[in-house]
Order: C-alpha cells, then structure tokens, then sequence
C-alpha cells in the first residue's frame, strides 16, 4: 500500500488529505501533490477552504450533559477541526477551555473542562462502536490551536 498523504495536526492526530469527486473519496498520496502542483502550506490551506465553504458555521446540538456534537452528521465532521475560526466563537457557547474528540470519522464531540468526564465515556463509547475509529483522546483549544489536553 502506497502512502498518504498527511500532515501533522494535534497530539497524535494527523490530517490526511482527500479530493471528493461525486459521490467517491479520493485518498491523496504524494504524487497526486506533485501532479496538482502544491505545497504542504497550500494544500492546507485549500482543505481550510473547501471545508469552510462547505461547512460555513458549526452547528451543535447537546447529546448528554454538557457534551456536544457537531450536526448535521457528515463523513467530514472530524475535518472541520481544520476550521479554527469557527472554534474560537463556539467556545463562547459552550465555555472555556473547550475541549473535544474524535473518536470516529463521522464523530466530534466537544465540551467544557466541566463535563470532561461525561466527554471522555462519550468519546470512548463511539471509539469502540465505530466502524470509522480514529481517536478517543482529548483535545483542547488554544491560542495556537488545538493539542493534548493534560488532565
């Protein structure tokens, strides 16, 4: 198997890059970068681009006690971590510091230190019982962005 194409994200989380053609996902691998012609930094960027036209707010609804969920539900809901911006106003809503997970493709739940608990059982839950398994650690917003929360 040929490798793909990432880029480090927070603690052990990795972005790996995708080109969604109709209704078919594209894993993309170094060669296709070259192909396309683009940089690391560019790629990136237009990943953030894409993201945000497609998702142009987030929108939460509450699942259980104090922890959220990304809706609607979407293959690239453990994307739009990628969308900082739209972070920093959500934690507004839910408190500081905010805290999430992805525990599966599909999957981002996100609360405050307050509910870290009921986060971590929620996380670990959709972790086991997913199909799209990715991580069941926490992570916590900061001013640079997201990494490893130390609690």
């Amino acid at each position: 198997m040929r490798s793909l194409l990432r880029a480090p994200f927070a603690a052990d989380l990795s972005v790996v890059f995708v080109s969604v053609r109709e209704n078919d996902l594209l894993f993309l691998r170094p060669e296709h970068r070259q192909a396309m012609s683009l940089e690391g930094s560019s790629m990136r960027e237009l990943a953030e681009q894409n993201l945000a036209a497609e998702f142009p707010e987030l929108k939460t609804e509450e699942i259980a006690g104090g922890v959220f969920t990304l809706s609607p539900l979407s293959d690239f809901n453990s994307g739009r971590l990628l969308l900082s911006s739209q972070w920093k106003e959500l934690e507004s809503k839910v408190g500081a510091p905010l805290l999430a997970c992805v525990p599966s493709r599909d999957s981002v739940f996100l609360a405050n230190a307050r509910a870290a608990n009921v986060l971590r059982k929620a996380c670990a839950i959709e972790h086991r019982a997913s199909g799209y398994p990715i991580a069941p650690g926490i992570l916590e917003l900061s001013g640079a962005g997201w990494r490893a929360w130390e609690q």
